[in-house]
């Protein structure tokens, strides 16, 4: 994981910083979201690269003085051009395009525009946002980044976490296909429960749509045009405008309100305005996207929080959190997780269980190969904002041990994740006969359980869980665990946290055994171990953050070779596991 540098403000003008309200004063905030939407799409199409910087450089500029430009390419570019340093982030637009909403400052039709002097404002407006982000991290990140260096470990996890888990978003992005099929399954399965389906109907009835389906066909015409823009050498093709001949209700419904998110402080925090309506009407005709990535938010999890907050259904659940629950039960493990599993991992010789909570032995997926028992437990849980946004690492580790270790309560009870998984473990060991009464065929083979090797797994859906260390120190908790028990089987592998994006994009792999699961987990766990040892080495944070890495980072040759196998056939597939109803497509 490299880490690029950032500009600060005295690096590229010899002046004091000014402030970001005397710079944009008279400009309108649609100019400057225009310019950042621009950015945005060119760093999305172009790719974030030495190349792409240069180029929105270069274009930014074009107005400027020509003895300001020419100073800033002197300062800039070289550095841009080596790789060490990073200009244009989404982190630093998303946080620009925030702050003008929530300052919002319509058009003047009499004041008198003047490009070179707007642009060169805009410009160093952007600068200064860098360099007060930079600075509000500056002053913890010395003493973390030096005890990293020196100690690695935990001290890298104390220097991670609270800076990388504001940016994660933007360097883990969304994929609008795997976004798309999860919207299309949500819709399928709303639409066909009855406590659901007459909120279902009457909320998309109310955005001029005859069905969920009609909805998310009006948003994906809209993402499938982008998705086939290509790279341009005119900086106007990265300003996608979308024009309408007539009012479309479901863009609307999408439409940025910056008077809301000026009045309302939980709105700006962690963007939440932005990425609960993330469409900007440019015209009374016309909308731009200034984060794709949002849109792409809004086709599931951007969907649920809507329907639950506009289509009455709070009058039956008045709680989001038991909404969310239901949905989690009916629609996220028993269609998603476990529709995939069984398309994965029912092939011939094999063995794969589903259990309930009240049953004794109760993981949520118990499935075997030859000699390789997989205990897994599914969690389809969300990072609050206040933790994301709390800078915290004790507050972050907490949030983290609360979803995914839990309070067992000295025993009394299973906790959660980690310790629900070394519960049925032990319980393996514990109650002879249970392993033969789980699994006819290991009784069939007469298989024995002190020859299996087990491989705990957590199979989860939000990014944020997937951040670099948090698998080793959930293994670390569950070493801990199980160390009385080790000695009961040829082995427990250590804990693996795997997203569940990672079997969408392989389902047909597993399925047609182009590789097998305990190959990949031991792959990850050999590399993260070397990795490791090279850190401690080097004693460089980049390579303690590479030794860090969550599971979907470290991939076998084997795997990534194959990732292009039936890709024709695949979203077919999802269609029929995840129950999908039929559309036009």
């Amino acid at each position: 994981m490299d880490v690029a540098q950032n500009f600060e403000y005295h690096h590229i003008f010899d002046e004091p910083r000014p402030s970001t309200e005397s710079l944009l004063r008279g400009i309108p905030s649609k100019f400057a979201i225009g310019l950042l939407t621009i950015i945005n799409d060119t760093l999305t199409i172009k790719g974030q690269n030495p190349d792409t910087q240069e180029f929105l450089l270069n274009n930014l500029s074009q107005n400027f003085p020509e003895s300001i430009r020419n100073g800033i390419f002197d300062r800039v570019l070289s550095l841009i051009r080596s790789g060490e340093f990073e200009l244009f982030s989404f982190s630093f637009t998303m946080e620009f395009i925030n702050r003008e909403l929530i300052d919002f400052r319509e058009e003047n039709p009499s004041r008198n525009d003047d490009p070179s002097t707007d642009e060169l404002n805009f410009f160093k407006s952007y600068i200064v946002i860098i360099d007060e982000m930079v600075q509000r991290d500056t002053l913890t990140l010395k003493k973390e980044l030096k005890d990293a260096e020196e100690k690695g470990g935990k001290y890298i996890e104390k220097l991670m976490w609270p800076h990388l888990i504001k940016q994660f978003e933007f360097t883990n992005r969304p994929d609008a296909i795997y976004e798309r099929y999860k919207g299309r399954a949500l819709m399928s399965y709303i639409e066909n429960q009855p406590k659901f389906k007459e909120y279902a109907s009457g909320y998309f009835k109310s955005l001029g749509c005859n069905s969920g389906s009609d909805y998310l066909n009006r948003l994906e015409s809209l993402i499938v045009r982008n998705l086939q823009r290509e790279k341009s050498s005119a900086p106007m093709d990265y300003f996608f405008r979308i024009k309408v001949s007539m009012e479309e209700p479901v863009f609307e419904s999408l439409v940025i309100e910056p008077e809301v998110i000026r009045k309302n402080v939980n709105k700006q925090i962690d963007y939440r305005g932005l990425k609960e309506k993330p469409i900007f009407k440019w015209a009374h005709d016309e909308y731009i996207v200034p984060y794709w990535d949002y849109l792409y938010n809004a086709l599931f999890m951007g969907l649920i929080f809507s329907f639950y907050n506009k289509s009455g259904i709070q009058k039956a659940i008045p709680r989001f959190d038991n909404f969310k629950s239901i949905v989690g039960r009916e629609f996220a493990d028993e269609i998603l997780f476990r529709n995939t599993m069984t398309k994965c991992f029912t092939r011939e010789g094999e063995s794969l269980y589903f259990f309930e909570d009240n049953d004794a032995f109760n993981p949520d997926c118990y499935y075997r190969r030859g000699n390789n028992i997989f205990i897994m437990e599914f969690k389809d849980y969300l990072m609050a904002t206040d933790v994301i946004q709390s800078g915290s690492y004790e507050i972050i580790k907490n949030a983290i041990e609360e979803k995914f270790v839990g309070d067992t309560n000295n025993g009394q009870n299973r906790g959660k994740g980690i310790n629900q998984l070394a519960w049925n473990i032990e319980l393996l060991k514990n109650k002879p006969g249970l392993f033969w009464e789980i699994d006819e065929n290991a009784k069939n083979n007469n298989l024995k359980l002190k020859d299996m090797d087990i491989y705990p797994l957590i199979i989860q859906t939000n990014i944020y869980f997937d951040l670099p260390g948090v698998n080793d120190h959930l293994n670390e908790i569950f070493q801990k665990r199980i160390q009385n028990i080790k000695s009961d089987f040829k082995s427990i592998k250590p804990f693996t946290m795997i997203h569940f994006q990672y079997f969408f994009e392989r389902i047909l792999l597993f399925a047609d055994a182009r590789f097998q699961l305990d190959e990949e987990i031991n792959f990850y766990h050999s590399m993260s171990r070397i990795l490791k040892l090279k850190a401690e080495s080097t004693r460089a944070v980049d390579d303690w953050f590479n030794g860090l890495s969550q599971f979907s980072m470290v991939e076998s040759t084997k795997s990534s070779s194959q990732l292009s196998y039936r890709k024709a056939e695949l979203l077919n597939a999802i269609n029929e596991c995840w129950k999908i109803a039929s559309t036009k497509e």
